[in-house]
């Protein structure tokens, strides 16, 4: 009997072109995946942070807490893929090195796709006008189709594989290009804001009905994949086997892919996001269309969920994202107080509506995920006062009090870090060392409205006021194994 992920897979493909992809290099995927495998597996449940590589080539924080976290991470972005020769691979080989050495495993999400400047000024723009300021979705797709952008990113993602290969060598984690493939889920069911970039004749909601520069871009490694997004993380996998088969691959799954956002009737209607919806959405029937999406670009274990013909590797890990601010910077500085997810896991949103995702997504693919970009407020220091830096929430809290539940629901690791900047962060990044406000208070985040106010004495001078560093500490003294 047909798994429901594998029906629903070809349902989707039915409407598309069956291409046949000859791999350049005759790898043997699976000897590669079980040694990416092994290089992830650290036998419990994981715990990471976000760290920055100084111009002094040190990492900032991780080291100097003495903590064995099991993996710290930056980013690589930037406007655009870079001109010849600036791809940013010096910075990417240079974290590898250096988070190996310090015992961590190096973990890059690699977000490129964003940018708005590419190539040599001879190449001209495409995306423009409203495209460039504000509608990221929009813009991630209009850079996706474009021939001159893709070359120039294919150029430098090739760059950066064949430079760890060479210089580094060892495990590493790239979390490829997050967002992307939720703003494309997000969009093939919007015609109206599409456009151009979807396929007319493929109405199904696959990731082959959204139009990707692939064999358009001009390189030659990528010449037989087909221009759709299929055919671009498809085409991701392949030359990672040709030039990095140790470094692992993460497929970023999103709350909001099957949100209406640009089409709700109200600023309260928040319908099939499942980060901040009110009603009873069906996490279950939600999941499987993201898993659905995913499959199709190779983030299965089940090779045959993909395009056929189309021989490459699978893409190692799942990674999601919760929220990239904390709760309380969302409700005071944007007016959006949907963020507070009910720890009693009575009113939604919640995490047990969360996790019942999450789930399904790993269940249906087969692949383990990581939560990563966890907010790191907290409503235990006097330092969380609501002000610039040092925001509340209660995820951290959660988390490291339901390992055991997470584990469940199909997730082997959380990886913290701040994604928007004046939130709240484990570094002294707002430098005003240690810092204790008066007592702030909150009911948010609890079914029964728990008034919680901050009372703990910070000694360090993170701008969390050390509740991660508390927390991790405490942890990795008795972690929580997996099978």
């Amino acid at each position: 009997m047909r798994s429901r992920l594998a029906v629903a897979v070809a349902a989707a493909v039915l409407a598309t072109t069956v291409v046949t992809v000859t791999p350049a290099s005759a790898q043997d995927f699976a000897a590669e995946r079980a040694a990416r495998a092994a290089a992830l597996d650290v036998g419990h449940f994981s715990i990471g942070v976000r760290d920055r590589l100084t111009a002094q080539g040190t990492i900032t924080w991780a080291p100097q807490t003495g903590i064995p976290f099991d993996s710290v991470y930056q980013y690589v972005s930037g406007d655009g893929p870079g001109t010849p020769g600036d791809y940013h691979v010096s910075t990417i080989v240079a974290y590898a090195k250096i988070a190996h050495a310090y015992g961590y495993l190096p973990v890059l999400s690699y977000f490129r796709m964003d940018g708005d400047a590419w190539g040599p000024a001879s190449v001209p723009a495409r995306c423009t006008g409203a495209c460039t300021s504000g509608d990221s979705a929009k813009r991630n797709l209009d850079h996706l189709e474009d021939p001159g952008f893709m070359y120039y990113y294919f150029d430098g993602l090739i760059s950066a594989f064949k430079a760890l290969n060479a210089q580094y060598g060892g495990p590493m984690l790239m979390h490829f290009e997050p967002d992307l493939s939720g703003y494309a889920q997000m969009l093939v069911n919007d015609r109206t804001r599409c456009g151009t970039d979807c396929v007319p004749t493929v109405t199904a909601e696959s990731p082959a009905a959204v139009l990707a520069a692939v064999a358009l871009s001009g390189q030659a490694d990528v010449k037989d994949f087909p221009d759709t997004l299929q055919g671009f993380y498809l085409a991701v996998l392949h030359l990672r086997d040709l030039y990095a088969p140790r470094v692992s691959l993460a497929y970023h799954v999103s709350d909001w892919a099957t949100a209406d956002v640009y089409r709700k009737t109200s600023p309260d209607d928040k319908t099939n996001d499942i980060g901040q919806s009110h009603v009873a959405v069906d996490a279950a029937a939600l999941a499987d269309r993201v898993a659905s999406f995913a499959a199709q670009d190779g983030a299965s274990t089940d090779p045959s969920l993909s395009l056929p013909g189309v021989a490459t590797s699978r893409y190692d890990l799942l990674f999601n994202d919760v929220l990239d601010h904390d709760a309380a910077y969302a409700e005071l500085r944007g007016g959006n107080p949907d963020y507070w997810w009910d720890t009693e896991n009575i009113d939604l949103p919640n995490f047990a509506h969360w996790e019942a995702y999450i789930q399904r997504i790993t269940s249906d693919t087969g692949l383990k995920a990581i939560v990563w970009q966890v907010p790191e407020g907290n409503t235990v220091y006097l330092t969380e006062n609501d002000t610039t830096g040092h925001y509340q929430d209660n995820r951290v809290q959660y988390f490291f009090d339901h390992i055991p539940e997470l584990a469940a629901a199909g997730l082997v690791g959380v990886i913290f870090g701040n994604g928007t900047a004046g939130s709240s962060a484990t570094l002294d990044l707002q430098n005003d060392g240690v810092t204790n406000g008066s007592p702030t208070c909150t009911t948010r985040g609890s079914h029964s409205h728990t008034l919680l106010c901050t009372s703990r004495v910070s000694t360090v001078p993170d701008d969390d006021g050390g509740y991660l560093r508390d927390r991790a500490a405490a942890y990795f003294a008795a972690p929580y194994s997996l099978p």
